[in-house]
């Protein structure tokens, strides 16, 4: 396999934080996003792992892509049952070889957390005195496959 394209350390600044608020962008709409780091760390597939406190562990992995007056930044949100949400404020153009990082970066982070889970097992449900699995939401209602959820906590949030 070839070397690892995710990069888990926080980007520098490129700019101190009043400089770079002060940008406004002409013919867009207020909130347009302008990185500040430098073209290198632009390039880079930047991961932040999240949700070790809960029970939800998920990767954040982000990518700007673009040219030097049209930023996209590109957001995918790997979570540790597979599934991964892709989310972007324009429309992404890929090079050939960033489009086949992609695919390794996902890979990364499921790999990140399988590690992580190997040293910190996801806790169990909580458990009343006779050793019945309590919903982790309300507490009261009891689950019967240790999904987690009662089903009227899984009818409020959907």
């Amino acid at each position: 396999m070839s070397d690892a394209v995710l990069c888990w350390e926080k980007p520098p600044k490129a700019e101190p934080y009043h400089e770079w608020a002060a940008y406004q962008s002409d013919d867009c709409p207020p909130g347009n996003y302008s990185p500040n780091m430098d073209q290198e760390w632009r390039r880079r597939w930047k991961a932040k792992a999240c949700g070790q406190r809960g029970s939800r562990l998920r990767v954040e992995v982000r990518k700007t892509t673009g040219d030097r007056f049209q930023q996209v930044q590109v957001l995918l949100i790997v979570h540790e049952d597979g599934s991964v949400v892709m989310s972007m404020n324009g429309k992404a153009g890929f090079t050939a070889g960033e489009f086949a990082e992609l695919g390794q970066a996902v890979e990364e982070a499921r790999d990140a957390m399988r590690e992580y889970r190997k040293l910190h097992p996801a806790p169990l449900p909580p458990v009343d005195d006779q050793g019945r699995h309590l919903c982790v939401f309300c507490r009261q209602d009891y689950v019967d496959d240790l999904r987690r959820r009662c089903d009227t906590c899984r009818k409020d949030r959907t």
